[in-house]
C-alpha cells in the first residue's frame, strides 16, 4: 500500500515483498521492509502521512534523508 501511494505522489520506489512463512506459529507480529524511493522529499513525506493516516496508528514509517534534496528545509 505504501509503495502504491508513493508512485502516486510521483515518486519512484524500489522494495521487495517480504517471504511468507507457511508455519503459522512463526508469523511475526512486525514485518519490516525496506523501501529506496526517489524524488521530492515532500512528495515522499505527502505519501508516508498518508500512509500513516490510513493505517490509523497502527503502522510505522520512518524517513530517513540522505542528504540529496538539501534545498528543501523542514
Amino acid at each position: 500500500m505504501l509503495a502504491r501511494m508513493f508512485e502516486q505522489e510521483g515518486v519512484a520506489v524500489k522494495w521487495k515483498r517480504p517471504q511468507e512463512q507457511p508455519d503459522m506459529a512463526g508469523i511475526a507480529q512486525e514485518v519490516i521492509v525496506n523501501m529506496v524511493t526517489s524524488g521530492s522529499l515532500l512528495a515522499i513525506r505527502v505519501a508516508v502521512d498518508k500512509f500513516r493516516k490510513h493505517m490509523h496508528a497502527t503502522a510505522e514509517a520512518t524517513i530517513e534523508d540522505d542528504g540529496q534534496d538539501d534545498d528543501l528545509q523542514d
